[in-house]
């Protein structure tokens, strides 16, 4: 009794550890090199996201990692592969190491990341094949993901801790991965030191404008695109400064304007009303120069005309432009005549105008083809002149809105979602809320689908098209041949596939092999049902809703066809009309006979006969003449190949050709015979073996024979 219940127990314990193997991670522990580092999973993992990450530290974008894994129960693992990824290579296929009595098994390979710099949502894909026992499944996904980062160092030297209040500095920063910087070119606001992190060329600056006179601790810290580790916490942003700046009057008098930056417009008569900020020394109705330079002889950048004094002690002023100029390329000197009276400091920048627009898909490139589908997730790249005064707007779009979207003057990048149900043919591109002449082009997916929303009735029922793999020997008549679709099946669990455009050839041949139709139907429709999202969108004037039947497209009806005929059905895809890929299924029906009958004449020869009531055989016969209408039978699941005996009855001319007056063997009689033939199909001369039994007419007596004969194929 005790060892019923302990066998019952390990039952119940093999079945749970099963049950459990299926359902949790399959994992105990994996192994990171890279550069010279090592990563475990045990040791180096974090929660990032609201899920588990393994991390490691990379300084090449396009590093190599060797990578082990041991499973727990590598004993019930058939095979592991590392599924395919954008975001690395595989350079050394999936190993299995060790030996299973030594207990120590692990898998490894060796991957090379594509861009670590720019890759996100980072991980291993791995489909584990298991043997298959026990209730398990033979297949299951396990996702390992991935925190890289790096070490971003930047380093701002500050030689000169002294500012003026209306001047900017700009400092250098030195970065060792500039890219990584999120530089978004925008002024704090309402600060003793305003700042902005920017980028040109390659290299990051750090702006500094004061407001206030007197000494201020400024603290600051750089903004990355790419995660950093400190103290085993996930950050975005690196320390750069912890200064004290000393901020001191301007040289000269500094007027402020209500606007950091003034589009170079057309409309030079009319000017741009703005305000500037009052001094007792600027006099009203008065037109001051505008220049570069604090000495005579400078380029002229504009012309400020003083209308008016506001109560708010600042002053009504009309702006005419006629260059360009960056706050970063020093002052704008206000000057009357050659004499510098005031400074003051503006970004002149170009209208806004849209030069280029550029679509990126999920895995593509960067291409002006602005169409896209129903559900896909893209990005759009707006390349021009002074982008960041735009506020885009793509008419029923949802924007993706994260870290590393890049925003500048010159180039605008953003990530979209298009949604299943979108009703829009185009997606204009607005620029506060005014119509570019931009837009996005919707199209409906063409993709192909595999068969199996194709059936096909040949006389016992409808068979889904995908499932047959082998040619059909069919054993009936044919009465037809009908295609009948399920457009339900195409556009489902929101996987969209569109309509499908298939073309069928059809060719059938004669038992010798011999062409007796070759045909087609060029173009079939089918559209997905109604259960699609984009069932209301389908253009549906060629869409096939009824069955097709093959007997309505060939001449010679398939009812009509003789045994052993083959009927071969290729259905594919029109890859012209499918973006160059698509499915082919070929299909062959041979018209399949048990048995066949006909009438078969030949010449047995030294035939031993031996009559009813005699005691012996008599002599050997000469050649004899056989008429039989016999039954032949073929092979099962051979095609067209006969067995090697065969049955009949007929006549038979005894020693047909032996004319001599005392010869009694000669006769005519009525026999059942059976025959063995050769089952050579290539031989014209034959020997066949004949037995069975019969009545000789002229003597009226029964008989037996046994003998060979001869048989000659034309």
């Amino acid at each position: 009794m005790k060892k019923l219940f302990f066998f019952f127990m390990l039952i119940c314990l093999s079945n749970l550890s099963f049950s459990q193997i299926k359902s949790s991670f399959a994992f105990k522990e994996m192994v990171v090199r890279i550069d010279t580092s090592v990563y475990t999973w045990s040791e180096n993992t974090i929660n990032f996201q609201s899920a588990k990450h393994l991390y490691f530290q990379y300084e090449k974008s396009e590093s190599i990692a060797e990578v082990e894994l041991y499973p727990y129960h590598s004993q019930i693992i058939k095979k592991i592969y590392l599924l395919p990824s954008a975001d690395y290579e595989l350079l050394d296929s999936m190993v299995k190491i060790g030996d299973i009595a030594q207990k120590e098994e692990y898998y490894r390979f060796k991957v090379r990341f594509i861009n670590l710099d720019q890759s996100n949502f980072l991980l291993f894909s791995f489909l584990i094949e298991n043997e298959g026992d026990r209730g398990l499944h033979k297949e299951n996904v396990q996702q390992i993901r991935l925190l890289p980062f790096t070490n971003i160092r930047a380093k701002l030297n500050i030689k000169d801790d002294e500012l003026f209040i209306g001047e900017e500095k700009v400092y250098e920063i030195e970065v060792n991965k500039p890219q990584l910087i999120i530089a978004n070119n925008t002024w704090t606001e309402n600060e003793p030191i305003n700042y902005k992190v920017s980028e040109r060329n390659g290299k990051i600056f750090l702006h500094l404008f004061p407001n206030e006179e007197k000494d201020h601790l400024l603290r600051l810290s750089l903004s990355t695109n790419k995660a950093s580790l400190e103290n085993g916490k996930i950050g975005f942003s690196i320390p750069l400064i912890d200064n004290v700046f000393k901020v001191k009057q301007g040289r000269l008098a500094f007027l402020e304007v209500d606007k950091k930056d003034i589009t170079l417009e057309d409309n030079l008569q009319t000017g741009i009303e703005i305000q500037i900020e009052h001094h007792h020394k600027l006099q009203m109705r008065r037109t001051y120069r505008i220049e570069k330079q604090e000495e005579a002889g400078g380029y002229l950048v504009g012309e400020l005309f003083t209308k008016s004094k506001l109560s708010t002690n600042k002053v009504l002023a009309v702006l005419r432009l006629y260059a360009l100029h960056r706050t970063t390329d020093g002052y704008l000197y206000l000057k009357e005549g050659d004499k510098a009276l005031f400074i003051t400091n503006f970004d002149i920048i170009p209208k806004m105008r849209i030069d280029k627009v550029s679509m990126m898909k999920e895995g593509g490139d960067w291409s002006g083809d602005l169409s896209a589908f129903a559900g896909e997730n893209i990005e759009i790249r707006i390349e021009g002149e002074s982008l960041n005064k735009a506020n885009f707007r793509f008419d029923g779009l949802s924007e993706i809105r994260t870290d590393s979207v890049v925003k500048t003057e010159r180039v605008q990048i953003f990530k979209l979602r298009i949604p299943l149900n979108i009703a829009k043919r185009r997606v204009v591109i607005y620029n506060n809320n005014q119509p570019t002449s931009y837009a996005l082009t919707i199209r409906e997916y063409q993709k192909p689908h595999e068969f199996n929303f194709i059936d096909i009735d040949f006389g016992d029922g409808a068979v889904e098209l995908s499932k047959i793999h082998q040619p059909i020997l069919y054993y009936k008549t044919v009465p037809s041949i009908v295609f009948s679709f399920h457009p339900e099946l195409i556009d489902k669990d929101n996987r969209i596939f569109g309509k499908q455009i298939i073309s069928i050839d059809i060719k059938i041949t004669n038992a010798n092999r011999q062409l007796i139709e070759l045909t087609s139907i060029p173009r079939i429709v089918v559209c997905p049902a109604d259960n699609s999202p984009r069932y209301a969108f389908y253009d549906k004037k060629d869409c096939n809703i009824n069955d097709i039947n093959l007997n309505n497209h060939i001449s010679r009806k398939t009812h009509e066809l003789e045994d052993w005929s083959r009927i071969e059905l290729t259905i594919k895809h029109k890859t012209d009309e499918h973006g160059g890929s698509g499915f082919t299924h070929r299909i062959e029906i041979i018209l399949a006979k048990h048995s066949n009958f006909d009438i078969d004449v030949s010449f047995p020869a030294g035939l031993l006969t031996k009559k009813i009531g005699d005691d012996n055989f008599g002599p050997l016969g000469g050649i004899s003449i056989a008429a039989i209408a016999q039954f032949k039978f073929y092979r099962p699941n051979k095609i067209a190949q006969l067995r090697p005996y065969r049955i009949g009855v007929g006549a038979l001319a005894l020693d047909a050709f032996n004319l001599r007056d005392n010869n009694t063997n000669r006769d005519l009689s009525l026999v059942v015979i059976g025959s063995v033939y050769p089952t050579r199909r290539d031989a014209k001369l034959s020997f066949p073996l004949f037995l069975g039994f019969g009545y000789l007419i002229k003597q009226e007596r029964w008989f037996y024979l046994l003998g060979p004969g001869i048989r000659v194929s034309l």
